[in-house]
């Protein structure tokens, strides 16, 4: 079994790069967990909680042009282990379609790919989520277009028609 490991906040690798320490997910839980002011208890039954979200979250930043490989490697080894992190994964990502940027939604769109081809669960909470997700990458409603910027929206379109 490989051990996943975390290098700085929201990074991970399965390899140990020259010259960076690394620290285990349990420590960056711990660390992640006191960042936000939890108590024992809830960083010990939502630590995992909040790596997901903060993996999910830094993979999709919107400055980023494409999902750090590292990033989605610690998704694809953290996310499918218990159907709670899926639901998870699931609603933090379509939240995240919800935001008014194209570049974050392109990036939740690759993850939601991702994740959609490794789980049924996670196949079966998204199609109850279809028409929103449809809305929200291909902007086929007049009230609801997709947001800027432009070059990126037209990216988004047509990766969620492909999909």
């Amino acid at each position: 079994m490989t051990e996943l490991m975390i290098e700085g906040p929201g990074e991970a690798t399965s390899e140990q790069d020259e010259g960076i320490s690394l620290v285990t997910v349990k420590e960056q839980e711990m660390q992640l967990g006191s960042a936000i002011d939890l108590t024992e208890e809830e960083r010990e039954g939502g630590g995992r909680k909040v790596v997901v979200v903060g993996l999910i979250e830094n993979a999709t930043s919107p400055t980023a042009p494409e999902v750090d490989p590292r990033l989605l490697k610690a998704i694809k080894s953290v996310v499918p282990h218990s159907d709670s992190d899926l639901r998870l994964a699931a609603q933090t990502l379509m939240n995240l379609m919800n935001r008014d940027h194209s570049q974050v939604r392109y990036l939740s769109l690759f993850l939601i790919d991702e994740l959609f081809m490794r789980s049924k669960l996670f196949r079966t909470l998204l199609v109850e989520n279809l028409d929103q997700l449809l809305a929200l990458s291909i902007g086929f409603r007049r009230n609801l277009p997709l947001p800027a910027p432009p070059a990126v929206a037209s990216v988004l379109r047509s990766k969620a028609i492909a999909l």
